[in-house]
This record gives structure tokens, sequence and C-alpha cells, in this order.
């Protein structure tokens, strides 16, 4: 048998208990006793990770239906890194795809809302940008200017009342009842380190979906103009996001 071939052996042992076809250097109880010893510790250690990526998850689940959950995700989605940081970055797929949690889509939408929430902490940093940076730019040097998002930005659409879910579960409070609130989000760290989470209206998600994009200040006028349906208001209203977004932090240094 190839290494490879028994590694692979071994990880199904440990995830499903399932010793057939797993050759062991010690025959017998002890050897399968072993293995299954390795397994419960190695579950056990991939269920402590995930209850601490989903903190808010569990308190809603509680922990026999959080432990049930953790245990068939590790057996469909293994750690695909040697980072355990990264496990459960697929959870919220998980939980869209799989019975019974697909019956109430909020319960997917708090698992991406967490996951936003844990890479505030840990996301690269970058030099963000400050008023001061812009104010000797030429008019042609504005309509050029191009600019990267804060890597630990996310931007999240929910159709659900998934952050207020969250805030009461953090709170160790009552969750309210899931009811439709089709809304986009924006979580970041600002400058001071706080994760911090906000709503973001359709024209304002656009404008930043295309800085990531990479088009430039002068693309983004235009697209609001064509949102707003009159220029004026539009190179206000860029403008005035041009503002927030350097105030929160949301905007790095431009691309060379």
């Amino acid at each position: 048998m190839q290494l490879r071939d028994w590694q692979e052996n071994l990880q199904r042992a440990v995830l499903s208990g399932d010793m057939t076809g797993l050759r062991l250097r010690e025959e017998g109880l002890s050897g399968q006793r072993g293995v299954a010893i390795y397994g419960d510790a190695y579950v056990a250690r991939l269920h402590d990770a995930l209850r601490g990526n989903y903190e808010a998850l569990h308190r809603l689940l509680g922990d026999d239906d959080f432990a049930s959950m953790a245990r068939h995700f590790a057996s469909t989605h293994p750690p695909a890194t040697a980072s355990i940081r990264w496990y459960g970055d697929r959870l919220s797929d998980f939980l869209t795809a799989s019975e019974p949690y697909r019956s109430c889509p909020a319960i997917a939408e708090l698992a991406r809302f967490e996951w936003a929430l844990r890479h505030t902490v840990d996301a690269a940093d970058a030099e963000r940008i400050d008023a001061d940076a812009l104010k000797a730019l030429s008019p042609a040097q504005w309509s050029e200017l191009s600019c990267n998002l804060h890597p630990s930005l996310s931007i999240l659409h929910f159709e659900w009342n998934t952050p207020q879910i969250w805030r009461a579960l953090d709170a160790d409070e009552e969750p309210p009842e899931p009811v439709r609130d089709p809304r986009s989000w924006l979580v970041y760290r600002d400058a001071e380190l706080v994760a911090r989470w906000r709503y973001a209206d359709e024209t304002e998600v656009a404008l930043l979906q295309l800085w990531k994009s990479g088009s430039d200040f002068g693309a983004l006028c235009v697209e609001a103009e064509t949102r707003l349906g009159d220029a004026d208001a539009a190179a206000h209203a860029a403008a005035q996001w041009l503002h927030t977004w350097i105030g929160q932090g949301l905007l790095v240094h431009p691309r060379p």
C-alpha cells in the first residue's frame, strides 16, 4: 500500500470510525483501540475549534445539536489547511445544503456573519488612506484615483434579520424570530482594531465593488450618476461616501 493510500484510509477511519481497509502495525483490538482513541481526540479538537469560531451558532443550537452538526461537518468537510484557524470556513455552505439546517436559512447566514467577524481579527493589515493624502490631488488625478478595499472588509447580503439575531445571542439574550429583512452589510476592522458592522444600501455596495474590481473614482461617479439620475447629486454622494470610507478605514493606499 502506498503511503498516500494509507494516509487517506487513516483519515477516513478517524472521521468515520470504520477501520475497513486500514492496515495496522499492531493487529487486533489494541490497534483498533489506538486509532479509535486518536479519532475521538481528533474529532473533539475539531469540535472545539468550530465552537470557538461560532459561539453564537453554538448558543442557538445548544450543546447536543451543535455537537451532532460538528461531527457531520467534520466527516464531510475535513480540514483542508494545516492551520486549525481556517477550519469551518465552509460551514455556511454546509448549513445551506444540509438538513435540517437548510429549512431555516438564517442559520447559514448566522454562520457567514460570524465567520466575517472572525475574519476581522486576523485579516492582513494595509496602509489606510487618510484625508490629508488626497488634498494635493489635481482634478485629473481625482478622476484616476484607484484604491483597494481593506483586507478585513467583508460585503455580505442577507435575506433575514441575521445581525439582530447574532447581537441577541452575543449578549446571551433570547434571539428574535427570523424575519425577512433583505439588506447588505459591511463587516470590517477599524483603525482601532475593533470589529465593526453596519448596513449599506445597494448603491454604496455597487461602488465598493467597483473599487474592489480595480475601477477608478471617475467610474464610481459614472455609476453613481446612473443609479441616482443626477450628475450633481451623484458627485455629492460619491464625495460623501469617500469621506465615510476613509473615516471608517475601509480604503487602503492607492495602487501605483
